[in-house]
């Protein structure tokens, strides 16, 4: 038994695809094909000291369903009884108790025999001949009674959950035929994500031999046809398509083909990257010339029926990236800093809006993350569409701001001055290098550039957001023009920074001339002379836009479902403030400490010492630890605050400096808590003071208005109405993408 669970924890432990690749030898492309043959014999190797261990314990398994099947498994046996094991260990992992096995074992002659004795509560058929894969497949499915029908070989060994993934696919969408897996070798590189059919016929595992976890292979897509060594198929419409055909026995094509008739009744083919299966190949062939033969061979046969259909597809000449999703669909490709996971907060919630609606117009999105690639894969696929394509940056590559990252590690002493020093220092740099040569590039990103090479005139669209990003674009086009290919350039400038800085300079006593605020602000408006199209966030900055020249703008803020909380004014106590507190500089860590420092003493006066304030988000700032009090308590980050919102009598955003428009207002206002605000959110938000929200800028009358709202549910009610009703106007998901649609029209 020990010697079964040891050999066996290849097979059980795995937890998804990273699990399973840092238990296998290390990933390299390039790997020989010896490695190949030695990946495979040691699996091989430990598969049969387990399934030695199984017979010697006396073992058992047992797939008696302990409910009606959803789904029926279907594999074929001929020999190969030690990978059988562990097919069928690695199927008994998953947990489930829904599962009808069917095995049909054609005429084995090796241990099989003694493996099937081993196993209750399965549909066992044993064949005096080799019938060969096709025919019993067929043979097998006459017994199912699953609402699924799974056909898994029987050296494919799935991941715990990938019975789960798959069902959940296919549950959410009625229209779906069929999902296919991530299909990995054993040296650890990918078989399949999918496969391509190009017009003669032939066939490619789109990734083939590249890492499973590189980021062209981990979204969701629709595609010509997924391998038979796991497909999980609608029964009913297996039924109804007559079943695998005959015409291709004994093997190879029949699933194709199955898929391609699928597709042409309406019901796709999905591959999707959190199904992770691990295949031998080839293992019941008598060699791979053999299996080859057959492809050959079928493949003939396979081109002659669907000739019509295989006129449309790609040449075998083509790039892969081109016949990869057999939709043929718009493909913008969207530059931003970071994946935009919402409670990162600054301007990150509207980016992440921005690829939703896109995912939802039915566009092929791809996501280049450029200042920070770093994320894991779970939680992407847990807050965003799984047909979306992240870029994210493999382990050997290094951000091109590095120094950076560097100085985050210093002591605390060192790094600000440090990093005044560094951002100085490439100023002055960038400026002496654009007097000696202005076509000299500063703020190039090789990563980047390589990525647009890779795609040259793969995208329609290309939307590049905040202004460092698009100076890197700008940068690139003044040295290679058609470095964007036949795409189209959207500058979505999510805020003016230059008038912000100022702002902070001026409260640091450093106020700018007007003279040099003018000349930062056009440098940051010229930045959009490259780009066909300009989104901004509101009016104010639309209007600077507008005033630089006749490029059209697009006004596209954030986009918001009002969900109030249900606690009544009088259950509810204190005051709200939500925001990442980053860094020392930052709007959230300064409009804090102005309040502490200014308006505390005055709430203290006006309601008392028992007042609190309960602040949510990130404190990595050095001072913000120092804000906390008996009246003010620092709870860091978390990713639900409805109850937060639904205790707090008050929202507040004491912010003197900002850029864009405060989605913080703009959710604290869906979540039905009124909010008192400086005068310059409420410029950005365009809301009345008095209306939609209290306004203040001095630090007596902003805890006067604290007050007002705190203790008058009259007036409680009547902000939080009017807040409710804006919101629904000016961030509906409607307008949003409606807007954006718009945008995104091809111009004749």
């Amino acid at each position: 038994m020990k010697i079964r669970q040891t050999a066996l924890g290849i097979l059980r432990r795995h937890r998804g695809l990273a699990a399973m690749v840092r238990r296998m030898r290390p990933i390299s492309p390039g790997r020989t094909d010896p490695d190949r043959s030695q990946a495979r014999a040691d699996l091989r190797q430990t598969l049969e000291r387990a399934f030695h261990a199984f017979l010697a314990d006396g073992q058992r398994m047992d797939f008696t369903p302990d409910q009606p099947p959803r789904i029926s498994v279907l594999i074929i046996l001929y020999n190969q009884a030690a990978l059988t094991f562990g097919c069928l260990d690695a199927l008994q992992a998953t947990g489930r108790r829904d599962l009808q096995l069917i095995i049909v074992d054609n005429a084995s002659s090796d241990r099989t025999d003694a493996l099937l004795a081993g196993i209750t509560g399965a549909t066992i058929i044993p064949n005096g001949e080799n019938l060969h894969f096709l025919r019993a497949v067929n043979q097998g499915a006459e017994q199912a009674r699953g609402e699924y029908l799974l056909l898994l070989n029987n050296d494919a060994f799935v991941a715990p959950d990938a019975l789960d993934k798959a069902l959940m696919i296919l549950d959410q969408d009625p229209a779906i035929g069929a999902v296919g897996a991530k299909i990995v070798l054993p040296d650890g590189l990918l078989q399949e994500a999918g496969s391509i059919l190009w017009n003669d016929g032939s066939a490619l595992g789109y990734g083939r031999g590249q890492p499973p976890e590189a980021a062209p292979y981990q979204f969701q897509r629709v595609v010509d046809y997924c391998s038979g060594a796991f497909l999980l198929i609608r029964r009913a419409l297996f039924e109804a398509l007559g079943r695998l055909d005959p015409i291709f026995a004994p093997a190879y094509y029949e699933e194709t083909d199955l898929c391609l008739r699928m597709a042409r009744m309406g019901h796709p083919v999905i591959y999707d990257p959190r199904i992770v299966v691990r295949h031998m190949e080839f293992a019941s062939s008598a060699s791979s010339a053999d299996a080859l033969a057959l492809q050959t061979r079928n493949r003939a046969i396979f081109l002659d029926r669907h000739q019509a259909e295989l006129a449309r597809h790609y040449p075998p000449t083509a790039n892969p990236l081109l016949a990869r999703d057999r939709r043929s669909r718009p493909r913008i490709l969207v530059i931003d800093d970071c994946v935009p996971f919402e409670y990162l907060g600054a301007g990150m919630p509207r980016a992440s809006c921005l690829l939703r609606a896109l995912d939802q117009m039915d566009i092929a999105v791809s996501f280049f993350p450029r200042t920070n690639g770093r994320a894991e894969w779970p939680e992407i696929w847990a807050h965003f569409p799984p047909q979306i394509e992240f870029m994210i940056w493999p382990p050997d590559q290094i951000p091109i701001d590095r120094a950076a990252q560097i100085a985050e590690r210093l002591p605390r002493a060192i790094r600000k001055p440090l990093g005044h020093v560094y951002r100085a220092g490439r100023r002055v740099l960038a400026r002496a290098i654009r007097l000696i040569n202005p076509k000299t590039p500063i703020m190039g990103d090789p990563r980047l550039e390589a990525f647009l090479r890779e795609r040259h005139d793969f995208y329609d669209t290309i939307i590049v957001s905040r202004p460092h990003n698009m100076r890197v674009i700008a940068d690139l086009l003044e040295r290679k023009p058609d470095a964007l290919g036949k795409a189209r350039l959207i500058y979505d400038a999510e805020a003016l920074i230059a008038p912000r800085e100022a702002m902070r300079l001026a409260l640091e006593g450093r106020p700018l001339s007007p003279l040099r605020l003018e000349g930062d602000i056009q440098a940051e408006l010229d930045l959009a002379k490259p780009a066909d199209l300009v989104f901004a966030v509101n009016e104010i900055d639309a209007a600077h836009f507008r005033t630089a020249g006749p490029k059209p703008v697009v006004i596209l803020g954030h986009a918001l479902a009002i969900a109030p909380t249900p606690a009544r004014f009088i259950d509810r106590r204190g005051f709200l403030f939500v925001g990442a507190l980053e860094v020392d500089d930052s709007p959230n860590t300064d409009s804090l400490r102005w309040f502490v420092a200014e308006v505390a003493a005055h709430l203290n006066g006006l309601l008392g010492p028992d007042w609190h304030l309960d602040v949510v988000g990130r404190t990595n700032a050095r001072r913000a630890q120092e804000l906390a009090s008996p009246n003010l308590h620092l709870h860091g980050a978390t990713s639900d605050l409805d109850a937060f919102y639904d205790q707090a009598r008050v929202f507040i955003a004491p912010t003197r400096y900002a850029a864009g428009i405060p989605h913080k207002v703009h959710e604290a206002a869906a979540h039905g808590l009124p909010v008192v605000a400086t005068a310059l959110l409420a410029r950005q938000l365009g809301w009345e003071n008095g209306v939609e929200l209290l306004v203040a800028d001095t630090p007596l009358e902003f805890a006067r208005q604290m007050q007002r709202l705190h203790d008058d549910p009259a007036l409680w009610q009547n902000i939080r109405a009017a807040a409710l009703a804006r919101v629904a106007q000016d961030c509906s998901l409607d307008h949003f993408s409606t807007i954006l649609a718009q945008a995104l029209e091809p111009k004749t």
